[in-house]
């Protein structure tokens, strides 16, 4: 091979060394992008405190305190829960507040509690537009497909539906799983914004809106 065509390789090889270079490095985004989507999706098996605290580290979570005393009523104790903040790329700018209760005598969380549009240690959400809805309705749908896979069909299920209070409308819906001694409860509940004339009720009664997706999950209470 001559000099001249030497050089005139060069280019195309340092084109075919960036390329690769780009492959290569592909898959590492790939993988970060599962892990975050991973740890945005609950937990469905039981796991001990200190697994789901390295979840949380994972997920960047922020650790916050309760707001009242926790009180076990079940035949199994549980601990206080460790409450955690953290962001769902699923359902981005809506605030998810995860709740791990441990049993008192082996550490091992019995039950859990995912809330999006919680209000533990952040200001509650008030209102939304109804166009939000969809995007709520679609957070929704994966975390029931997800539970179908690990539980099978729900044993009872509540389509979409409307009810109004005052001047208050809110959609809800809401599927139970029960498999073994494990049960899980998920739940929609979307009202859609009053005017400031509008009626919320008055006195002791008070109608609330509501923008919230609730996922409970127990094992063995």
């Amino acid at each position: 091979m001559t000099y001249r065509s030497t050089m005139r390789l060069i280019p195309l090889l340092l084109c075919f060394a960036l390329l690769c270079g780009c492959a290569t490095r592909q898959p590492v985004v790939s993988q970060t992008a599962a892990l975050v989507n991973e740890t945005a999706l609950p937990e469905v098996e039981l796991k001990s405190i200190v697994d789901l605290r390295a979840t949380e580290e994972t997920a960047n979570s922020e650790r916050i305190q309760a707001e009242t005393n926790y009180v076990s009523r079940y035949a199994i104790p549980l601990d206080q829960p460790e409450i955690y903040l953290r962001e769902d790329p699923l359902l981005p700018e809506v605030p998810l507040v995860v709740r791990y209760f441990p049993a008192a005598a082996d550490g091992k969380v019995r039950k859990v509690q995912y809330e999006w549009g919680g209000q533990e240690g952040k200001p509650y959400w008030v209102q939304q537009p109804l166009e939000k809805l969809e995007a709520f309705q679609e957070r929704y749908e994966a975390l029931r497909s997800q539970l179908t896979d690990a539980y099978g069909e729900p044993s009872e299920s509540t389509v979409l539906n409307a009810s109004r209070l005052g001047d208050v409308t809110t959609w809800r819906r809401s599927d139970d799983w029960e498999d073994g001694d494990t049960e899980a409860e998920l739940a929609l509940s979307f009202s859609e914004p009053v005017p400031e004339d509008g009626n919320r009720g008055s006195g002791i009664v008070r109608y609330s809106e509501v923008h919230r997706i609730r996922l409970t999950i127990s094992h063995g209470l």
